[in-house]
């Protein structure tokens, strides 16, 4: 009988751990691959959303209500905590260590090194230079639809949409529960409004987007390695870290939501 319950344990013991990582291969995981960047530019994309928003208020201390309500809601080190809180709890520690390998790879490293200088470059001349010059040598249709195959497989276009979207739908209910009774639009009326903003046209805008920063990302980039490079998302290993960020992306604004829905209804009391 004590055999059986050392067995039941050992068991149940491993399997709770298969859907678990510690919270250091995660902190290595997300240093390593950057998957955390969109995460640690909230702040500013959420200052900069509340500017855009003051215009909506005629009182201005209903606008610093919103403002601060906003900033209480959707902070980059609150969202940090729940993303790595996700890796920690429905990651396996052994897939993250085969992502970490993956990352030590010669090709990965230095497609991970242009892809980091690249999201944190401030030299906007370079770029648009750049730019400017593709209006006289435009890239290959090859080109082009090799860069769409990586948008495809690491799906840029599907994190970035989810950012925004989340956090512009997030602000115009916050900024609609704080308008006055008789000027609040009811719920669908709302969700309409938002579905509006995100037409196709609007979506393909931001695949543009991406295109223009990928070949700005990857100009020096041979076709062949930038094709292997593709490949490598497409193991298993790379599919499977590509959902769990994106999974992970969903529940850290999820939490966020609930944040900011907990700050409104304390401060409408």
């Amino acid at each position: 009988m004590m055999k059986f319950k050392i067995l039941i344990t050992l068991f149940l013991g491993s399997f709770v751990a298969i859907g678990q990582s510690t919270p250091e291969t995660v902190s290595s995981v997300l240093e390593i691959s950057g998957v955390d960047q969109p995460i640690k530019q909230i702040d500013a994309m959420v200052e900069a959303k509340i500017n855009e928003k003051q215009g909506s208020f005629q009182d201005e201390a209903d606008y610093n209500k919103f403002a601060k309500i906003m900033r209480s809601g959707f902070k980059a080190g609150v969202a940090m905590e729940y993303y790595k809180e996700y890796f920690v709890k429905n990651a396996s520690e052994d897939s993250l260590k085969m992502v970490l390998k993956m990352y030590e790879d010669p090709l990965f490293a230095e497609m991970n090194a242009l892809e980091m200088a690249a999201a944190t470059s401030s030299d906007e001349q370079e770029m648009m230079t750049f730019f400017q010059g593709l209006q006289s040598d435009p890239p290959s249709p090859e080109r082009i639809q090799d860069l769409m195959a990586l948008n495809k497989e690491v799906c840029s276009s599907d994190m970035t949409v989810k950012i925004i979207r989340n956090t512009v739908i997030s602000m115009a209910e916050g900024a609609n529960k704080l308008m006055p009774e008789e000027e609040q639009l009811d719920q669908e009326e709302l969700k309409q409004k938002m579905e509006n903003a995100f037409s196709p046209a609007m979506v393909e805008q931001l695949n543009n987007q991406i295109l223009a920063l990928s070949l700005y990302t990857y100009k020096d980039v041979s076709g062949e390695k930038l094709k292997a490079y593709i490949d490598a998302w497409k193991t298993p290993v790379g599919r499977y870290f590509v959902g769990q960020y994106l999974k992970a992306m969903d529940y850290t604004f999820s939490r966020m939501g609930e944040d900011l829905g907990a700050s409104l209804v304390k401060d409408l009391e």
